[in-house]
């Protein structure tokens, strides 16, 4: 790697830069049997597991142990490593209920923040005659629509992953209109070869009661791309693997508009994916008590969610957006080579099957 381009990647909290080598990352996706006949070696999924853990890394070590872990990340990097989901976003919840959004970013997000410039590991890019950076957490706008949800984004350089670094810096400062002035400045900036950027999704949810405060206990974790890309573990605090679990049937077993069960449909193969490969590491006794705890704390009864999700299941497994989206997803594909969704579908609701 040039030497500009290990400066390029001197911002990442865990990681050593030198890793961002192209046969690096190739040796890591052959290892790992990451390959696919059209693609070869997957550079993205290796590179984006490396951004991910360092953003999660950061967030765990930095927060003081006010911030639990959980989602389909966690449980892929915990429970599902020999057939992954490659999960790219940060699942979070704050450990104290019934706060505003200010206060967990005062409180949490801006101290962090504040740690990582002192550890220069914060980039600043001039553009539009301000400077942005790279490697912080900032507020995510566009995500922002959940009034218990905090959501944010750690902008950070990639490779593969994200968009040329030109695209993405013209939709920030939202430039309606580029002349090609500020693309040159830029490029002249990064000494002639424009990185692309990526943002590594991250959503603090704020419990609305202390019933609402998932069960948690630390826990040490490491990333998909371990031991291929030697990187220390991280002792951080999560949500215990049956509640994940839990929480992850009770999205299917929820009942939504029509309108939102649409939009929803991509988060549904998510949480089938994470299912099919975690129902098997785990006590069912337990997860069925989880359920029935969260169902209670939401207003609804346990066998209700249990046949609303196998009613659920029943229309994916032969949904047409739900099965290309398992085939083409970048998150999913993988799995998809040697499985079908209706496969996996069909599991499930022989575990939800109530009794």
């Amino acid at each position: 790697m040039p030497e500009g381009e290990q400066e390029l990647f001197d911002y990442l909290y865990k990681f050593d830069p030198k890793i961002f080598r192209e046969e690096t990352l190739k040796d890591v996706a052959r290892k790992k049997n990451w390959i696919t006949d059209a693609a070869g070696p997957l550079l993205s999924p290796v590179e984006r597991d490396i951004l991910t853990f360092d953003t999660f890394a950061a967030l765990a070590e930095l927060s003081g142990n006010q911030l639990s872990f959980g989602g389909g990340t966690l449980l892929n990097w915990l429970y599902a490593r020999k057939t992954p989901r490659f999960s790219f976003d940060i699942d979070s919840q704050f450990r104290k209920s019934g706060v505003s959004k200010e206060l967990v970013w005062s409180q949490v997000v801006e101290p962090i923040n504040r740690q990582l410039r002192k550890l220069g590991k914060v980039k600043t890019v001039p553009y539009e005659k301000k400077n942005y950076e790279i490697g912080s957490i900032v507020f995510d706008a566009d995500k922002d629509h959940f009034q218990d949800v905090l959501s944010l984004k750690r902008p950070v350089f990639a490779i593969w992953s994200g968009s040329p670094a030109n695209v993405y810096m013209g939709k920030v400062a939202k430039l309606e209109r580029d002349s090609g002035k500020e693309g040159q400045r830029l490029k002249a900036f990064f000494g002639g070869k424009l990185p692309k950027i990526e943002d590594v999704r991250i959503e603090i949810g704020i419990p609305r009661n202390e019933q609402g405060i998932f069960p948690a206990k630390k826990t040490e974790v490491r990333p998909l791309v371990y031991p291929e890309i030697e990187v220390g573990s991280v002792k951080a605090l999560v949500t215990k693997k049956e509640y994940m679990i839990a929480l992850k049937i009770f999205k299917l077993g929820k009942i939504f508009k029509p309108a939102e069960e649409l939009h929803a449909i991509p988060d549904f193969v998510k949480s089938i994916c994470d299912l099919y490969v975690c129902i098997d590491l785990c006590n069912a006794d337990s997860v069925f008590k989880c359920l029935e705890k969260i169902s209670e704390i939401n207003g609804y009864r346990l066998k209700q969610v249990l046949v609303k999700a196998q009613n659920r299941l029943l229309r994916l497994s032969t949904n047409k957006e739900a099965s290309n989206l398992f085939k083409t997803s970048g998150q999913t594909s993988f799995i998809a080579q040697s499985k079908e969704l209706k496969d996996l579908t069909a599991k499930l609701r022989t575990f939800l099957r109530p009794n």
